[in-house]
């Protein structure tokens, strides 16, 4: 029998195994879903033994039930679902801006299809909340305008690993924009969002040290045999997170002219200042370089004058190397098992 603290506790593996309920259930509203397709398709559900399935989705509805999402079920069907009028709401109040921020966070495409389809669908409603930065806080809004570019196959492989027992995962990671691809091993304990960029937080293996990886520039996430060693940090995992992106890099204030209806991961925390031109919210040298070469031929960066000459000397680099078209030094096809220097104050991370 489980302890009240049990049922309550809003662990990073539960928090995930919670997304993935709602997600399931959001996407099926006439109909619902029964114990047994959750426990056979819902992520956190599908390693355990079916009494084990049964009992992690009784205790999570419930935890839903009791933050205020609608969940009913159906006893002669035995089927869950969400109630689209109670999850649903309307007049929210966006601005143009804001809307269009959320229309560019359902356009994340995955390899999947269905996943896609799922991550639209899902996103849409959870979002009709508020807003936030923390996914697993309560009361708002979640706003991911970054690109997507993994499987349902390697989003799975990555939240199995963070449920207990964890294990490590290895995948290819680019730096930065146009970067060489470097091997990488980590123990992944947690999602997060970043400025409106999604991060995977955990322990890297071969450094020793907590770190953060942009979810768009991992690629071909596989599992591991190897169990997890480090334990999950204590604290504010969203906190930590945050000072691993950083690095106790100085931060600055940018302002930059992007082509309308571009750069959403930019824009989402961003000041408005009149003809395309924005104040970008404090970021790292490394940060806005990146940037700036990502966003190539949608963003001109006008201050700082000395990010705006890093990037316009990197972006001749990669013309004059044919890194552009993926053929000549510097493109990201180029994989290596160390990532060398990084990026400027061993921001590597981005």
């Amino acid at each position: 029998m489980s302890t009240a603290s049990e049922s309550t506790a809003l662990t990073p593996a539960r928090y995930h195994r919670i997304l993935h309920l709602v997600l399931a259930l959001a996407d099926d509203t006439r109909w619902g879903r029964t114990d047994e397709w959750i426990a056979a398709n819902v992520p956190g559900y599908t390693h355990v033994k079916e009494d084990s399935a049964r009992k992690y989705i009784g205790d999570d509805i419930a935890l839903l039930r009791r933050n205020g999402v609608d969940v009913t079920t159906h006893a002669r069907r035995g089927t869950h679902k969400i109630e689209a009028g109670a999850w649903q709401l309307d007049g929210l109040g966006l601005t143009e801006d804001e809307a269009a921020v959320v229309r560019m966070s359902t356009e994340v495409r995955f390899g999947d299809e269905s996943l896609t389809d799922l991550a639209a669908d899902g996103w849409a409603k959870i979002a009709a909340v508020a807003r936030r930065r923390d996914l697993r806080a309560g009361g708002g809004t979640i706003i991911i305008a970054d690109r997507g570019t993994l499987d349902q196959e390697q989003l799975t492989v990555l939240a199995d690993a963070m449920e207990p027992p964890r294990s490590r995962v290895h995948f290819y990671y680019a730096p930065m924009a146009f970067a060489d691809e470097h091997l990488r091993t980590i123990e992944p304990w947690t999602l997060v969002n970043l400025r409106g960029r999604m991060y995977v937080l955990g322990h890297d293996v071969d450094r020793d040290a907590v770190r953060v990886f942009r979810m768009a520039r991992m690629t071909d996430i596989a599992a591991t045999s190897a169990a997890a060693t480090v334990p999950l940090p204590e604290g504010d995992l969203q906190a930590i997170a945050e000072r691993a992106l950083n690095r106790g890099a100085e931060l600055r204030p940018a302002i930059v002219r992007i082509a309308p209806g571009t750069c959403g991961d930019l824009t989402v925390d961003a000041r408005q200042l009149g003809d395309d031109r924005w104040e970008l919210a404090p970021r790292t040298s490394a940060e806005l370089v990146d940037a700036g070469l990502e966003h190539a031929g949608n963003l001109e960066i006008i201050e700082p004058a000395d990010i705006r000459e890093r990037v316009i000397a990197a972006l001749t680099e990669i013309v004059r190397a044919g890194g552009v078209d993926g053929g000549g030094a510097g493109g990201v096809g180029d994989r290596a098992a160390d990532d060398g220097a990084g990026g400027a104050g061993g921001e590597e991370q981005r």
